[in-house]
């Protein structure tokens, strides 16, 4: 019998999208698709779940459907990038340049004018109206380029919605509440107010201290959702949701104020959980919580995480001189911070799974992990007896059982790892290599640990046709 299976898309900007769609490209090859309950996603996997949302029906899709639903999209993550999205971008980008260039030089002129006045170069009064004018005009660039810049989230949106969800100039393209499946597709917020996940999804918003909203009356798009799922602290502003159409249908705690709040602030879904497993991890509870949650989906059996987050190694800061020491360790803080944080979840999983597998009851799953090569999973159970480790020397068999093709594929997966968390454009080869890594370790997981799909060779023409 067919168990429902949950899909997670983990954070990593563009190599995430990619990388999500390898992994949701072998489970519809597999012919898994119909079983998919849930895909939910964090950051740059959000925008792979928000294109398969708008585009296609994993319940029912094949894999041409599958490739006609993706192929935009990874044009544009191959090729394009998303902030060349349209001439409305451009002008952005450029105008916050130039009025940066602006405000600097006048504050270079300002300088030089407050040293000719000292240096009684010009008089006095001369120098009064000229420093005063100056000093106008400064402060008014310097307040429109902060203006331009606290728009970035606004800009950030339209180029999403132009780039992947139906957008043009009046519209920020397809609503969530527009793309409501048998699937759940779920997008990974952060409450920053709360320290805690919020959902949107086609059917509802969710926070546990908000409580629940249809996304028809906030008007909510997808665009909107991949934008708080994926908004970088620091390098985009949070996304404030008014939480006027929320109800709560359960009890909050004491500590929760008891009437809601006015607005909930959200941003980078991967602050709180960086994999997207947390909305299947506890579907169970909060089902017990709003039992109409079961009508909209039921709790995977089976839960694949797409994870492109790399492990955090040995890497030397290369210049200690200051400022670049400063903000050397100031990413390396944040990534250390992502990566102690999801570590930790792993091991949480795994041993959550090792434990249903000795009841005999509960989710199982396999974790996709861009820094490894396929034979890790193949080689850890392919001393065991039985069936599991019978599938497990098959798939070292389909790989190739020799130092060359292990050696290869360590190659890539240290290569596919160190791919930069960005938007823009990364190249066709890189695309490719990242898919087919995806979907390769996609399908020797499934099928050596779970026992479900085949192993099949990926077609790189295939792929290659897509995005060329």
């Amino acid at each position: 019998m067919a168990r429902p299976i949950g899909v997670a898309l983990s954070g990593g900007g563009h190599r995430a999208s990619v990388w999500g769609t390898g992994v949701l490209a072998a489970v519809v090859d597999a012919g898994l698709g119909g079983d998919v309950v849930s895909v939910s996603s964090v950051s740059g996997g959000s925008i792979t779940n928000g294109v398969v949302a708008q585009n296609l029906d994993l319940r029912t899709a094949t894999p041409d459907e599958f490739d006609a639903a993706v192929r935009d999209s990874l044009v544009n993550y191959a090729r394009v990038g998303l902030f060349p999205a349209g001439p409305l971008t451009k002008r952005y980008l450029r105008l916050v340049i130039a009025t940066l260039v602006v405000a600097v030089a006048l504050v270079v002129v300002l300088l030089a004018a407050f040293v000719a006045a000292a240096a009684s170069w010009i008089s006095g009064a001369t120098a009064a109206i000229v420093l005063g004018a100056l000093g106008v005009v400064t402060v008014i660039a310097w307040a429109g380029a902060a203006v331009l810049v606290a728009r970035r989230g606004t800009v950030v949106r339209s180029a999403l919605a132009r780039t992947h969800f139906g957008g043009d100039r009046r519209s920020l393209g397809t609503r969530l509440d527009e793309v409501a499946r048998d699937v759940n597709h779920v997008f990974l917020t952060t409450d920053l107010e709360a320290g805690d996940q919020f959902y949107l999804a086609p059917r509802f918003l969710y926070g546990f201290r908000e409580g629940i909203a249809d996304p028809a009356a906030t008007g909510t798009t997808i665009a909107a959702a991949v934008q708080a799922s994926a908004g970088l602290p620091g390098a985009f502003p949070p996304v404030i949701l008014e939480t006027g159409p929320f109800r709560r249908p359960w009890d909050v705690p004491g500590d929760v104020p008891a009437e809601l709040p006015r607005r909930v602030i959200l941003s980078d879904g991967g602050v709180y959980d960086n994999m997207a497993d947390q909305w299947e991890a506890g579907l169970v509870y909060r089902i017990g919580r709003w039992p109409e949650l079961a009508e909209i989906q039921q709790p995977a059996e089976v839960l694949i995480v797409a994870n492109s987050s790399a492990g955090w190694g040995w890497d030397p800061f290369g210049s200690t001189k200051w400022p670049k020491r400063e903000i050397t360790a100031l990413m390396r803080n944040q990534g250390v911070q992502y990566d102690v944080s999801t570590s930790r979840r792993r091991r949480a999983l795994v041993q959550t799974w090792i434990d249903n597998e000795r009841r005999g009851s509960g989710q199982q799953g396999v974790i996709v992990m861009i820094d490894r090569s396929p034979y890790v999973v193949a080689d850890a159970f392919a001393g065991e007896q039985g069936e599991r480790g019978a599938r497990a020397r098959e798939a070292i068999q389909f790989l190739g059982d020799g130092t060359e093709a292990r050696a290869d594929w360590a190659r890539r997966a240290r290569s596919n790892s160190s791919v930069p968390t960005v938007l823009g454009a990364l190249g066709s080869n890189e695309t490719l290599d990242l898919l087919e890594h995806a979907y390769t370790n996609t399908l020797v997981g499934l099928h050596v640990i779970e026992g479900v799909g085949a192993l099949r060779p990926f077609d790189r023409e295939r792929f290659a046709r897509l995005i060329s």
